[in-house]
Formats: C-alpha cells, structure tokens, sequence
C-alpha cells in the first residue's frame, strides 16, 4: 500500500539528481545539504544511495569470552549499579589528584574498586571501595552507602573528604556567584554551542582546578548536553551523568558550604531531571528566582520535562529552542505527535531536536515520510558539525565508524602527543551520543518503511545499504535485531548483540538489552545463551534512589514480578508523581478482576 495515491511511476531525472545528491550527503560527513524528498518512491531513494557496491559486512571482532574466567563481563565491574559507583570516584579521585598536583595518578598504578557488601538491603546497598592513587601510598579502603540517589553528589562527600585528606588537598571555602550567564548561552540548545562552551569552560577550568564554581559550569553544561539525549530504544546517559555528578561533589568539597551557586543549582535540578526524580528536581526547581530570564527559562523547560504539563509553554511566545523542545516532547507524548509535529513551523521540521524527538513517539505516515526525508541527513550534519569543532579537523569520508566507536572519557584528555588536558565534555562523550542517535533513526528509517509505509523490498535494500556502511558500529548489531526479518538475520543479530553486552555492558541501553530476549514471529525463538545476564547486570532495578530509564526496566523479571511490587511502585510514585507508567501499574495491580455473572 502507498502512501497517498503514490503509484510505481518513473521518477525524472531530475528527481533522480536530487535522490542521488541526497544520500550520496548521508554518507558524506562533509555535506550538510538537506533535500526534501517528499512524494518520491522509496525504491528510487534507496538505489540513489550511493554505497560502494558489492560492500561486505565484516565479521565482528569482539570475542564473548570474558577476560576474568569467574566473571560474565569482561569489564571489572559487573552490575550497573557497581559501574556507577566506581565511575563516579573514578572521576572524582582523578580530579582531586589533578586539584593538588596539576597532573593524573599513574594510570599504570591507579585503580578504584567498588564491592558491593554481603547484606546491603535492595534499595541501599553499601560498597567497599578500595583505591590507589599512588603506589608509594597503600590502598584508600572506605564504604559509601548509596542512601540517596545513585547519582546525587551528597552521596560521595564522605569519599570526597578521604581523598583529599590523602593528596592534600584543602577547601577554598570560596563564595558562590550568581552569575547566570553561561545559564542563558544554553537556552539556544544547540550543539555547536554546548561544545564552544565546552572547550571555553574546559581551559578555564584547568587553569583554576580548584575553583568551585567553574566545576559548577561544567556540571550544569552536561546536564545541558545530556539533555538533548533523545535516542529512542539506544537512551543511555549514565556515563555523562556521572561526570556530572562528580563535578558537583567537587564542588560541593571545594566550595566548603553545603550550598551551591545558581550553576550548580541548577545542575542538580538537571541530575534530578534525568534521573526521574520528579519531586524532588520540581522542589529544587520551585526554590529557584525566576526574576531572572535565564534561570526563569531553564527553570520552564525543566518543569515541563517532569510534569509533561505543555501548557504553559504553549501560551507564550518566543520560545528558546530548548523550551521549544520541552513543549514538542511532552505535547507529542501526552497528545500527539502528528498534533505537535503539525503546530511547528518549517525550520523547526528540520532542526535535529524536533525530529529526534518525533522518532521517538508513535507518528503518522505523512509525519513518517517527512522524518525519513531529514533524519539521517541531520544526523550526520550534526557528528560532521560536532567532531571539526571538537578535534579541529574535518572528519574524513571514510572515518565515520572509527570516530563514532571511540569512548567516553571521564573528566581528562590525553592528546596525540601524551598530554593531558581537562575536557569537561570529550569527544567520547559525544562519539557514544552521536552512534546512539544514529543508531535510532536508521532503526526508526526502517521501521516506517517496513510497517508504516509498507514497503518490504526498498526496505529491505535500506538496511543493506547501511548494514554496509554502518556494521562496525558498537551499537549496530542491536539495529540489525530490530530490523531483522529472517532466521539468518535474527540468530547473527542476537549472536553479536551478545558479544557486545559481555564486552562493553555499560554502554548498552537497557532497551537494546531487552530485545535480544524477545521473541519474533517468523523464528522459533533464539536463545543461544541460558541467561543474557540482564538481571544479573540491573541487580538494583530501578537504580538506586532513581526511577531513571523506568520504560526499559519494566520488561525484566526484579521488578514487576516481585511479591511486594505494589508497595514498590508506590515508592517509586512519591519520587515520580507524574509518571503515568508507574500509576497505571498501580492501578492495574489493584484493580480486581470481574467476571461477568451467568443469568439462570
């Protein structure tokens, strides 16, 4: 079935110049043209596509076999939660060492282990920590209690004071500014600013490491950069969050007061935000001036993220692009995407935040054919935009896949020539980001030509294309098994996608996880492995203290399954009020079953 009186005629050869030009610009970084294809058959776009022919997937090359023989992952953690703990110190006892000697621990000798302690209870695990800065020193043993969130910088302030006593280091017991200037140059929410300021805000801050306030500005611009995360079933944030949250630790320890500045204020709104902790990111957020423009137009776009409540945004005019993004996304979850796409004007149908945030909801066929005529085009406009900015260079034709794979750094960058240099928001920060995006509008691309559009052939040779351009993405095997469609498909989908949960589980999202579980409708169901190890991984589900990436967490056996689970969706309702997921569990749970009575 076409869409709307389409028929199989023959496209002119201008309408084929134009096809060409476009997807030869999908996979040409350097070109940013965007073309409207609106109206034209899909078989013609995917044979303008401009691949090299004949291109054969590699293999991939990353074995499933574990590096520790008694360990399922080859990292050294082995549970989401254990990640979290030790990326977070990992980051903060780097930074301390920096702040007292302007250079890293060793990283030959420098390590931090978190275990978590026999009999810590479900939502308040302790972990024995163990770290070496040094090895003229003996290991730094201490616990930390996650007795708040797993992300919440007062959490750490027991580990921040031990590791600072150990280098040296002391509080500057400096005074908090108000400035909020860096507060207004993040309202335009676009990429080619976050990372501007990044770089600005990174010399700045390895200059004067030791000031509070400037670890304040780089907690509250990646709360900024991570708010852009709209990628769908590959959401993960939880690198970036945790740099966050050390920068607030450290400035919380800096600073010598138990109070922020407005930076880093609303920073911890942001953390809050991004964590699912409505009531209380709404309860920082009510604490906050709104005199000032750009507190009062963050404090908007934040509020309408936790409550979904569009209307207020919808009232006003002249929105900041990061308002604007705000209203769409919950119009377009809480009404209708078709509605919200309908109400934006034409520039705004081709800025990246929008479209992103489009895929994500359920649209309409019209809504699909224009998303599929921009996604991909934007996509790679913004990793060409981001990566020259960023390393100074243009990313070559062929180095999309290497540059994208690169990963998340912490705090610090170690340049070409071996020197360290503070990067508040490096380039493996953003790589995962883009990949993740990526990753999402082809799997979406697919999805609406195959079941939406209704177009299996040109489908078909869409994923081809990009299965040949795009396979050695970390992230790819999990697009392949979403858009799978036969055995073959299916088994080297799961197979690989495996091999990435065992090699790299922290970047996985949650959702991708899950989807190698599933079962499909043309296949007996593949299981290669008895367990994929997922709820060994999310062992605290949700997290700790959060209701972080609630969605993708109601799938796996912990949660919903569990005897007390009513009593435990009502806890997660006192952090999240406004999220209906956990009120219609509530509310399905607690509703009796009736039967219809038979008449004599």
């Amino acid at each position: 079935m076409r869409y709307r009186g389409m028929t199989n005629r023959q496209n002119s050869p201008e309408e084929m110049r134009k096809l060409g030009h476009l997807f030869r610009s999908i996979f040409k970084p350097n070109t940013f043209t965007v073309f409207k294809t609106h109206g034209l058959t899909l078989a013609c776009i995917v044979l303008a596509m401009g691949f090299a022919a004949g291109c054969k997937p590699k293999s991939s090359t990353v074995s499933a076999k574990p590096a520790n023989p008694s360990a399922h992952f080859q990292t050294s953690f082995q549970t989401e939660s254990q990640f979290i703990v030790e990326a977070i110190v990992s980051d903060l006892a780097e930074q301390m060492y920096y702040a007292a000697f302007h250079r890293l621990p060793d990283q030959r000798h420098f390590s931090v282990t978190a275990v978590e302690k026999p009999g810590s209870s479900w939502d308040k695990p302790v972990y024995a920590l163990q770290i070496r800065l040094d090895p003229k020193q003996s290991y730094l043993k201490l616990d930390v209690t996650i007795d708040g969130p797993i992300w919440f910088p007062a959490v750490y302030q027991t580990v921040a004071k031990e590791l600072a006593k150990a280098v040296g280091l002391k509080a500057a017991n400096a005074n908090r500014s108000e400035d909020t200037t860096l507060l207004s140059r993040l309202a335009d929410g676009t990429p080619e600013t976050i990372e501007q300021e990044n770089q600005k805000w990174s010399a700045a801050l390895e200059k004067d490491f030791g000031n509070p306030e400037l670890h304040e500005k780089a907690a509250v611009l990646l709360g900024a950069f991570i708010l852009r995360e709209h990628s769908g079933y590959f959401y993960e944030i939880r690198s970036p969050l945790s740099c966050l949250t050390a920068h607030l630790a450290m400035a919380h320890f800096l600073g010598g007061t138990n109070t922020y500045g407005i930076n880093g204020r609303m920073a911890e709104a942001i953390s809050l935000t991004l964590m699912g902790n409505q009531a209380s990111a709404l309860e920082q957020l009510n604490s906050m001036d709104t005199n000032d423009v750009a507190i009062a137009t963050m404090v908007r776009a934040l509020r309408t993220r936790n409550t979904g409540d569009y209307r207020t945004l919808d009232q006003m005019n002249n929105l900041s692009r990061i308002e604007s993004v705000e209203w769409f996304s919950a119009l377009a979850d809480y009404v209708s995407a078709p509605i919200a796409w309908a109400k934006l004007n034409e520039s705004q149908q081709q800025t990246i935040d929008f479209v992103r945030a489009a895929n994500q909801e359920g649209y309409s066929v019209e809504m699909g054919h224009q998303l599929l005529s921009v996604s991909l085009p934007l996509e790679l406009e913004e990793v060409g935009s981001v990566y020259e900015l960023s390393q100074g260079r243009k990313l070559a034709r062929d180095g999309l896949v290497k540059a994208l794979n690169a990963l998340p750094e912490r705090c610090f960058s170690t340049g070409a020539d071996g020197t360290v240099h503070v990067c508040i928001i490096g380039w493996g920060q953003w790589a995962m980001f883009l990949q993740r995006h990526l990753c999402h509008a082809v799997q979406q691309n697919y999805h609406f030509m195959q079941h939406l559009w209704g177009v299996p052939d040109e489908a078909g040779e869409f994923a081809a294309k990009c299965d040949g351009k795009l396979w050695e993405l970390r992230l790819y095997p999990f697009v392949r098994r979403f858009n799978c469609t036969n055995v073959e498909t299916y088994h080297k989908s799961v197979d690989d996608g495996i091999k990435v949960t065992v090699a790299t589980p922290h970047l996985v999202p949650a959702a991708c996880w899950d989807r190698l579980w599933y079962r499909v409708s043309f296949a007996e169901w593949y299981h290669p492995v008895p367990n994929l190890f997922l709820s060994e991984w999310h062992n605290h589900n949700p997290l700790p203290g959060t209701v972080y990436d609630l969605n993708a967490r109601l799938t796996p056996p912990g949660l919903t399954d569990r005897p007390d689970a009513v009593a435990r969706f009502e806890k997660l309702r006192e952090l999240a009020p406004y999220d209906c997921r956990i009120a219609n569990f509530i509310l399905t749970k607690n509703t009796p079953i009736v039967r219809p009575t038979t008449r004599r």
